[in-house]
């Protein structure tokens, strides 16, 4: 998936990284859709000229997939609707 999004965002840059043990038994259509979705509000809402980081972490009990970049921050007051259909 962060491949496609390289070569269709050439003008960006994307950074991935990967520690601890990320083995686990997951649905990989949804993680393709939520890696999609985050991936896209980054390359929308961050600052063309900054990196998007990936950054997948496996700890103890969890492993933790997180997308981050720079831009405006989102209004706190929006964040009970971040999730709604």
């Amino acid at each position: 998936e962060l491949e496609q999004w390289r070569g269709a965002h050439p003008q960006r840059r994307f950074e991935f990284a990967a520690c601890g043990d990320c083995h686990g038994e997951w649905d990989p259509m949804r993680l393709h859709q939520v890696l999609r979705n985050l991936l896209s509000n980054a390359t929308k809402y961050g600052t063309p000229d900054t990196p998007i980081r990936v950054t997948l972490r496996g700890e103890e009990r969890q492993v933790r997939l997180e997308v981050s970049n720079q831009g405006p921050a989102l209004d706190a007051s929006r964040l009970d609707e971040l999730c709604d259909p």
